[in-house]
């Protein structure tokens, strides 16, 4: 399970947590991601997605975008350059704030869910490839 750890020092980051049972968890010590010059402070909403063949933890920073970012096999190694994966086109609802990135493959698309807009007021919104 990837998490957000808000830490002693207010910043959030993405953790691992291992379990058997789904009842008692194992936490990783080292964090998976933490936030770089390009996401602000903070980074929340992990999400594990695989696409052609590669392995990509997903997530969203403090500067309103969504972000990728390559991961081994074992969850435990992440490539330190963010790859944007989706930021507010401006136009109509999709405005402001991208965040909790879910994508779902259904019908030979990928389909992005996320939340769009200001944190409390939020509604779900989608994008699709191509």
């Amino acid at each position: 399970m990837f998490y957000m750890g808000n830490e002693r020092d207010d910043k959030r980051r993405i953790r691992l947590a291992e379990s058997k049972d789904g009842r008692k968890w194992t936490v990783d010590p080292d964090y998976v991601v933490e936030p770089g010059s390009e996401e602000g402070s903070d980074v929340s909403g992990g999400n594990l997605w695989e696409w052609q063949g590669e392995l990509y933890v997903i997530y969203h920073a403090s500067n309103g975008k969504s972000y990728a970012r390559t991961i081994d096999k074992t969850l435990r190694n992440v490539g330190s350059k963010p790859i944007l994966l989706h930021k507010a086109s401006g136009s109509g609802d999709d405005v402001g704030r991208v965040a909790a990135p879910e994508i779902v493959n259904f019908g030979g698309q990928q389909l992005l869910f996320y939340e769009s807009g200001d944190r409390l007021g939020a509604t779900i919104a989608w994008a699709k490839t191509g």
